[in-house]
């Protein structure tokens, strides 16, 4: 094979190509993700219960020992911890290595829906697998006005940031839950022969949305609904509780006290002394952490002029410019290393030949990246320093048999069987040396915990540039270095060469080969 691709140009050059086509045509199509941190499936199962003021005993009792009672005879559980508070409780549930969390909680919610004994006031369990969902930036909105303003403003800006082509996911956080509060007086109970039971009762009853049928028309079926399901206090206050024999009602606006505000949980967020709201942005499946962070920054600069007086839109948190960082460093150490590259094995090799060395890295990486969508990895923090740390391995088989082919054509052989007889020389020991190294990778890059994950990257990124390398040196440099293409200029460094080559052949001849038959004897 050596001898037929250095015969062969063609065939060696349509490999290199397609390999660096095949990189450029991944990065261009955005077919890997660009995220801060790989993305791995959930393996969380979570299940909240809302229990509106109960006490964290109360809860204990009556929902989170039923529900891990429940969940004893479901299979693929690792282990369950649970959270009781004084407004509900939670069970979060991990899911064994190689167990699919979607079936674990379709057997879950079965067990949950045969809980007979929930208490009246516990609301409908909540079950569902963690979405993954990974921070990206965080945008601040800070404002002197009311919370009820900056509420509705927050909620605004979010839905704006979320309809930004690329983002799908934005989340307000910082505020308190909305709640509306009935305060009933004894008094007026007493004075209208009425009880907490039977007001509730009629809230209940009263502010629903209620399917009333279809009717079926020649035209087609047209669905009757019955809205009263109530969203404001004012909304609330015209709820009649008692409808007189004459028809007049007494309403629980004229029995009660309703504030239309927040729950009484203490939150207080400031920016600079401000009050503020913070709107999360995430990224999810195959959108690119850079591009998202770019258009959230441009969504601030645009919007400032449309916000109210006083208020302000800020950033922080930018996660994507960890990896604009990393991505720099690469780029950086890439160019220095191709430097270093030229001036090193400059001072012995030919021209063509340093030349050959730095067009096969970039092969090699390109090739890596074409099968990034095929080994489940993505441009992250992880394979980034995958690639920093490959950077000056990959290089080392090219410039050996490079060497070993120059050595050959400085015999007085002609360049096609001095790069044929070369890479045969170098075949055996660069192979195997190369799957040293990816044998000691490969345990990492089959890590499937938690903790391997983080490493994987690393590992797939390290072992996929090296195996490419070894066809690159075997299959394509030999054809490259048997048909020069720059002639006697490929040689422009001779003069160097003597040099060096004196200066190297007496450091070999005094110390080097003294100092080996002394450590072999």
């Amino acid at each position: 094979m050596i001898a037929w691709f250095a015969r062969n140009g063609v065939a060696a050059n349509l490999i290199l190509f397609a390999v660096i086509g095949a990189g450029l045509w991944t990065l261009w199509t955005d077919r890997v993700p660009l995220e801060v941190y790989q993305d791995t499936p959930s393996r969380f199962v979570s299940i909240n219960v809302p229990y509106p003021a109960s006490s964290p005993e109360e809860t204990e009792e009556t929902i989170i020992l039923k529900i891990e009672e429940a969940l004893q005879p479901v299979g693929g559980i690792k282990q369950i911890l649970s959270r009781a508070g004084s407004s509900g409780g939670t069970v979060n549930i991990e899911v064994n290595e190689g167990a699919d969390p979607r079936q674990v909680m379709d057997d879950a919610k079965v067990r949950l829906d045969a809980i007979p004994n929930f208490p009246a006031m516990a609301e409908r369990p909540i079950i569902q697998v963690d979405d993954s969902f990974h921070s990206v930036i965080t945008v601040i909105l800070s404002a002197e006005m009311a919370e009820g303003e900056l509420s509705r403003l927050g909620e605004q800006v979010r839905d704006e940031l979320a309809s930004l082509p690329g983002i799908s996911h934005a989340e307000l956080t910082g505020v308190r839950e909305q709640e509306i509060a009935v305060e009933i007086p004894e008094a007026n109970l007493r004075k209208h022969g009425l009880t907490l039971d039977m007001v509730s009762q009629a809230i209940r009853e009263t502010a629903i949305d209620l399917p009333a049928g279809v009717v079926r028309t020649d035209s087609g079926d047209v669905s009757l609904r019955t809205r009263g399901r109530a969203y404001t206090g004012e909304d609330f206050a015209k709820i009649p509780v008692v409808t007189r024999p004459d028809g007049t009602r007494l309403t629980l606006g004229e029995i009660a006290r309703i504030e239309d505000g927040f729950e009484e949980t203490p939150l207080a967020l400031k920016l600079n002394g401000r009050r503020c709201v913070m709107i999360t942005v995430m990224r999810e499946g195959r959108q690119n952490a850079i591009t998202i962070g770019n258009r959230v920054k441009d969504y601030i600069a645009s919007s400032e002029e449309n916000l109210p007086d006083g208020v302000q839109l800020d950033y922080w948190n930018d996660r994507s410019k960890i990896v604009k960082g990393r991505i720099d460093l690469l780029w950086q150490n890439a160019q220095s290393s191709i430097i270093l590259v030229f001036i090193c094995v400059g001072l012995f090799l030919r021209l063509e030949a340093v030349i050959w060395i730095a067009v096969g890295m970039i092969m090699s990486f390109l090739g890596a990246i074409a099968l990034m969508p095929y080994t489940g990895v993505t441009i992250n923090l992880s394979s980034l320093m995958g690639f920093i740390l490959v950077l000056g391995i990959v290089v080392d088989d090219a410039i050996v048999v490079s060497e070993s082919c120059d050595h050959y054509r400085r015999t007085g052989l002609d360049p096609m069987t001095a790069a044929i007889e070369g890479t045969r020389r170098m075949a055996v020991p660069v192979t195997f040396g190369v799957l040293t190294t990816v044998v000691a990778f490969l345990p990492m890059a089959f890590d499937a915990t938690d903790w391997g994950s983080m490493f994987r990257p690393i590992a797939v990124v390290f072992v996929t540039v090296l195996l490419i390398a070894i066809v690159e040196t075997k299959l394509i440099l030999p054809s490259h270095l048997a048909h020069p293409f720059l002639g006697r200029a490929g040689d422009i460094l001779a003069p160097v060469h003597r040099v060096t080559g004196r200066i190297l052949g007496g450091f070999v001849r005094r110390v080097y080969l003294p100092s080996i038959g002394f450590c072999v004897r």
